[in-house]
């Protein structure tokens, strides 16, 4: 998918074929000379109108470029007639109508765009550097969910929660599972309880610093496995635009938190 500045290219090729209507018009009440070379000043919104728009022509509108750019290095060489000026730009306004024929074109709202490239943080400003492969999933959750594809936003969101497990757990010096059974959240979550426990063996002992931390951690992790990573397996399972939007920025706050504490290595240690 490509990213296109639809105003810019609608400036330019407005301006475009407004130049060619101007001179098509003084061509036919004989203000000019269809004949007669056009002054390389004269063509001046012609050029900036060029200019523009082989900056901004969608991928799909190819041969337009092609078209434009012939066009701007014939005006820069050689003097043109006002007819073949228009004839040239006659061309161009025809193969970008043809173009845009053959493609298919996604428009995204504001705030879709906000998510799909978004100029402000995601998540926090250390997040990237301390989960570098679970900043990619957030990344791709967001998108997914700029472009309407709900369940996929949430299947990212979710799959970057396994980062923060791993980081927990690690943090804890529980061994990384080694089968593939052992990957289960049920069985990930049990182990960290176990850790927690093992750390801060009473609720006084969770109630502050590193052990609220953990404890509360816990908690949304496995508030989170029913309802949402469990059932996000299965192939009946669809999340609306809202539902996506609640698990991201769930998992979106769960990540930041974690990431003031710890990186993917879980370091520093509990």
């Amino acid at each position: 998918m490509l990213k296109h500045d639809g105003a810019a290219f609608y400036w330019a090729s407005t301006s475009l074929a407004m130049s060619r209507t101007a001179l098509d018009w003084a061509i036919q009440r004989g203000h000019t000379d269809p004949n007669k070379m056009v002054i390389y000043d004269d063509l001046l919104t012609v050029r900036l109108g060029l200019k523009q728009l082989i900056q901004h022509m969608p991928e799909a509108c190819s041969l337009a470029r092609k078209s434009a750019l012939r066009l701007a290095d014939t005006i820069e060489k050689y003097p043109l007639t006002a007819d073949q000026v228009c004839d040239h730009l006659r061309t161009i306004e025809g193969r970008i109508k043809d173009g845009l024929e053959l493609s298919f074109l996604l428009s995204l709202t504001e705030a879709e765009a906000a998510l799909y490239q978004p100029e402000a943080l995601l998540v926090s400003a250390v997040f990237p550097n301390k989960f570098g492969a679970a900043a990619y999933e957030i990344e791709e959750s967001a998108k997914c969910l700029a472009l309407g594809r709900s369940t996929a936003s949430a299947f990212h969101a979710l799959r970057c929660l396994e980062a923060g497990i791993a980081a927990l757990s690690r943090c804890l010096n529980i061994p990384d599972p080694s089968k593939a059974h052992e990957r289960s959240w049920m069985k990930l979550l049990d182990k960290l309880e176990a850790g927690i426990k093992a750390k801060w063996p009473t609720n006084s002992d969770r109630m502050t610093g590193d052990g609220r931390i953990f404890d509360e951690a816990y908690a949304a992790l496995a508030a989170m496995q029913n309802p949402w990573r469990n059932s996000t397996m299965h192939l009946d399972q669809k999340y609306t635009s809202e539902e996506a939007r609640e698990v991201f920025d769930a998992v979106r706050r769960f990540m930041g938190r974690l990431s003031n504490r710890m990186d993917e290595n879980g370091e520093p240690k509990a």
